[in-house]
């Protein structure tokens, strides 16, 4: 059972919980989604600009690739003068040198190929004005033929250039005409630096006209690391930024999932403490009531034994006899008996008290049974024994009632006269009620096997035999059998097999009953009205007697917090609602 400490005791840990959740710090400072957007915006802007760099990277590498194209293939026009003139060089022995060092007075084409070789020698410095002495020094340099085999023609000036063509000009037949072809007549040190002089200036023309190719592409390919280089950092920058943003919205994630989860929390302990609220002030009113009741059990458990022992007694042995001799029986001497066997029992012992209750009279009242006190030890009577009841109801009173009682779960009336054959195994295997009337002193054996309950249990189903067919047995089963003789003689067979129960109506029930009709008659307004108040009386008591027995199973079967229960607390709140307007109208 739960008490009302226990509740305000939930309630209080559940109202600390809320302060908690209020209180307690995050685990980590809540993402602001303005940070997540501003991150996004950047991201998207900076990926934009990685676009445009690449793309623009993949333009200027088509005209770098073209104008390389170009390039290169303007520089092929020089490389067979530049073969040609390596073939030359290679050809060309230093005795060869030699020889025209030697000469005092070389020929004069000889004489300016060398002055041409030696603006162009590889110490670097121009001087036109050596004439065949700076010459003849330069071809005493041992290293003349490498130096010109592996010289830097890119460095090469326009002054150069000019200078030598000044020079090829002097002797241009034998120099220039034919590629110098009259010269290998007179000098083979000769012709071979000429085939190089040529192939330089040709290279040099050459290169001069696609240097503007070249410096375009340098500028390009500069641009382009540039750009490359400002590609990687945009890259290293979005990766970072990309990061940053999946860490940020994860948090995000995270912290919004955990203040869902606070949330839920906090709706939680605030429904707790709503309904703690509500069990506090409905189970308040319930307290007193439960605490009288508790005791009064306390005090009902002692004298259980007294008590059951006396109507165990009136259920099995009281129902033949009439209201005088059974109150006789007892109320006297079954009474005076227990006290002097010292067996405790209530002090102002009452069959009602245990065996039935007032909701039940007041239903009982309210299907039609009279409520005297006979009528009402007659239905104890009828629907605590264990055998199936024989009425003796010369009044009809028992009939009507069990009619108006049973209508609703389908009863089924006979009598012996009827085919009831069928009916009554319907009503054994459906678990309907029925009721047997208009009886005589015998009863049909056909339904013997019924009215002892001669019932077996085959594969954990009871079955029973009725004539030739053997069908189910329902514990729903109820058979109620009534005779309208006041005085019939049952054999010890037949009150062996069925519970007799005395039904004949006292005098006082019926100067109770004739009053009843006394005043229908004369003022049928104040009958209607009775009639009405006992059949609303009952049906209060009998919502009252619900809800309390709900309320009382829902707390005793309630799992977990009674405070997530809330079928309980809408049930209390009914039942206290209810209770108050139905206390009303009783009173």
């Amino acid at each position: 059972m739960v008490s009302i400490n226990d509740v305000r005791d939930a309630a209080k840990d559940n109202r600390e919980c809320v302060q908690d959740l209020v209180c307690r710090e995050m685990p980590k400072p809540l993402i602001n989604i303005s940070n997540i957007t501003e991150k996004t915006i950047t991201v998207t802007k900076r990926q934009e600009e990685a676009n445009s760099a690449a793309e623009q990277i993949a333009k200027d590498s088509v005209i770098i690739e073209r104008e390389k194209a170009d390039a290169d293939g303007a520089l092929q026009e020089a490389l067979p003068a530049l073969e040609m003139a390596a073939k030359a060089l290679e050809d060309l022995e230093k005795k060869d040198i030699t020889e025209v060092k030697s000469m005092a007075q070389p020929p004069q084409p000889v004489m300016i190929v060398c002055m041409c070789v030696c603006i162009l020698r590889p110490l670097g410095k121009e001087d036109e004005n050596a004439g065949w002495a700076g010459a003849k020094a330069m071809l005493s340099d041992v290293g003349l033929l490498k130096a010109l085999q592996e010289y830097r023609k890119d460095d090469m000036k326009e002054k150069q250039i000019s200078n030598i063509k000044k020079l090829l000009n002097r002797e241009k037949e034998v120099l220039l005409e034919n590629q110098g072809e009259k010269m290998k007549s007179v000098s083979k040190a000769g012709y071979a630096l000429l085939q190089w002089v040529l192939a330089m200036t040709k290279y040099y023309e050459v290169a001069k006209g696609v240097e503007p190719k070249r410096k375009l592409v340098n500028e390009l390919q500069t641009k382009k690391e540039q750009a490359e280089e400002n590609l990687r950092r945009i890259n290293q920058e979005l990766k970072e930024l990309g990061e940053a943003l999946e860490e940020l919205t994860e948090n995000e994630k995270q912290q919004s999932a955990l203040l869902k989860q606070l949330k839920e929390d906090a709706d939680l302990m605030t429904r707790r403490l709503n309904a703690a609220s509500q069990l506090i002030e409905g189970l308040g009113s319930e307290r007193e009531r439960w605490t009288k009741d508790l005791e009064s059990q306390g005090e009902v458990k002692k004298r259980l034994v007294g008590d059951c022992l006396l109507n165990a007694a009136f259920v099995s042995y009281a129902g033949p006899f009439n209201h005088e001799f059974r109150t006789e029986m007892v109320y006297h001497t079954w009474v005076e008996r227990v006290e002097q066997k010292g067996i405790e029992k209530t002090d102002q012992y009452r069959l009602e008290t245990l065996l039935t209750s007032d909701v039940e009279i007041a239903l009982w009242n309210g299907h039609g049974l009279p409520s005297d006190e006979l009528c009402v030890q007659n239905g104890i009577l009828v629907t605590r024994s264990a055998r199936w009841p024989l009425c003796v109801d010369p009044q009809l009173q028992v009939v009507q009632w069990i009619k108006r009682k049973e209508e609703k779960n389908g009863l089924m009336v006979k009598t012996f006269n009827d085919e009831f054959a069928k009916f009554l195994e319907l009503a054994v295997q459906y678990g309907k009620p029925f009721l047997f009337e208009n009886l005589d002193e015998e009863l049909d054996p056909m339904i013997d096997p019924v009215l002892e309950k001669r019932y077996v249990v085959v594969n954990g189903q009871k079955t029973v035999t009725l004539g030739d067919n053997e069908i189910e047995w329902n514990d729903s089963f109820s058979l109620v059998l009534t005779t309208k003789l006041s005085n019939p003689k049952y054999s010890p067979e037949v009150m062996g097999k069925a519970s007799i129960v005395n039904c004949v109506i006292t005098l006082e029930g019926l100067a109770a009953q004739l009053l009843n009709v006394v005043v229908g008659f004369e003022r049928p307004d104040l009958e209607e009205l009775r009639q009405n108040l006992v059949q609303k009386m009952s049906e209060n008591r009998q919502i009252i007697k619900g809800l309390e027995d709900t309320l009382l199973r829902e707390l005793a079967a309630s799992k977990g917090s009674i405070l997530d229960n809330d079928e309980l607390i809408q049930t209390l709140n009914n039942a206290k609602t209810k209770s108050i307007a139905i206390g009303e109208d009783l009173e």
